[in-house]
């Protein structure tokens, strides 16, 4: 699925309302000059008062260039390089730009090919939103089932038949049960199937415990995702999503498509409340 992002400005002022489409250009000026890119007719803006950079065609930065009265970002004085993210409100004397940012997904839905599907076990509603919302991404469904009987139940009712999906996600806190013994079964009697396991109440998963579940028939074993991990360990979080895409013939995920997801996707915004409350509980228990 090919994906593209718009960014613009809408900017307030005393003038009126006026919105600038942030693209063809890699740097704004905002300032009183008419030298700018953007000007800013408010006399607490300086004569070149800020600008606007892009990186890699998706991330947008603000620098204040040492302007006499500063320039705030959601009321708060920015006093170095700030990465701008989807309805960030940057004030300039009287003058407020708001920035909009949004992923397009050229209207493709998640498919219904169970080539392009995901069977996940799940024991937590924070992983399932994650894994749904990144595999959508690629347009990869993530289907669901609560319980290791209703799950084997539709393994065994559909047989070899190409009705269901041939990758499953289990979170082993869900099947209760042993599940190096389903692996083994799974890989015995239907070797059609990959299989993956997850621990959603684990922010770790040892080499050797990854180790002796692909020896049982797993092609790997994950451990819970957290929006920390997305942001000071994107690398090893990339790893696992694109273990999965991989066993369905996808596209991989780059990392800044995976850092753009996290800053404007609103749905993994909440996902990121979800979780919070789900560890809190976890942690309260243990």
């Amino acid at each position: 699925m090919n994906s593209t992002h718009s960014a613009r400005l809408i900017i307030h002022s005393k003038g009126g309302v006026e919105t600038i489409a942030l693209s063809g250009r890699t740097l704004w000026t905002f300032g009183r000059s008419k030298e700018n890119t953007v000007q800013i007719q408010d006399l607490m803006a300086s004569r070149i008062h800020a600008q606007l950079e892009v990186h890699q065609n998706v991330h947008y930065y603000f620098v204040d260039l040492n302007s006499r009265n500063g320039t705030l970002i959601n009321d708060e004085p920015i006093t170095s390089s700030q990465l701008l993210n989807n309805g960030d409100r940057i004030s300039i004397g009287d003058t407020v730009l708001v920035f909009e940012q949004q992923l397009e997904n050229d209207g493709e839905k998640p498919s219904s090919d169970p080539a392009q599907q995901v069977l996940m076990l799940y024991a937590s509603a924070a992983q399932v939103a994650f894994w749904q919302e990144i595999l959508a991404f690629r347009g990869i469904a993530v289907l669901k089932e609560e319980t290791a009987q209703a799950l084997k139940g539709q393994i065994d009712l559909n047989q070899a038949s190409d009705t269901q999906p041939k990758v499953l996600l289990i979170d082993v806190r869900a099947y209760q049960g042993d599940c190096y013994q389903f692996c083994r079964w799974l890989r015995q009697k239907y070797p059609q199937y990959q299989v993956f396991l997850m621990d959603s109440k684990r922010r770790e998963v040892s080499l050797l415990e990854r180790q002796v579940a692909i020896k049982n028939g797993a092609m790997n074993q994950f451990p819970a995702t957290t929006r920390r991990d997305l942001v000071l360990n994107s690398t090893e979080v990339l790893k696992q999503v694109n273990e999965i895409l991989g066993a369905l013939n996808s596209k991989a995920i780059e990392k800044e498509e995976l850092l753009f997801l996290l800053r404007t996707n609103e749905n993994l915004k909440e996902w990121h409340s979800a979780e919070n409350l789900e560890m809190q509980t976890i942690l309260k228990k243990n």
